[in-house]
């Protein structure tokens, strides 16, 4: 676990808004339609991946665990 504070470029808590953090695990775009079942190099896999892409603005989303209320989120917090 990488314990991090990038109060400038890293994420911020959506509960208690700390920039201090640790990474937990990080999953690829092609691991997250994996997991729903969905073989990525499908048509419908590469439709995922495009969205997915545009969401995260990458192909990486890490998951943090806030040091200071302990809150676990992934990054980019996206709602959808």
């Amino acid at each position: 676990m990488q314990l991090i504070n990038e109060s400038d470029n890293g994420p911020v808590c959506p509960i208690c808004l700390s920039p201090n953090y640790k990474i937990l695990y990080k999953i690829t775009i092609n691991m997250g339609i994996e997991h729903l079942g969905i073989n990525p190099e499908s048509e419908q896999g590469a439709k995922l991946k495009s969205i997915i892409r545009k969401l995260w603005e990458g192909d990486v989303s890490d998951f943090v665990q806030c040091m200071s209320c302990s809150f676990v989120y992934a990054d980019p917090f996206i709602a959808g």
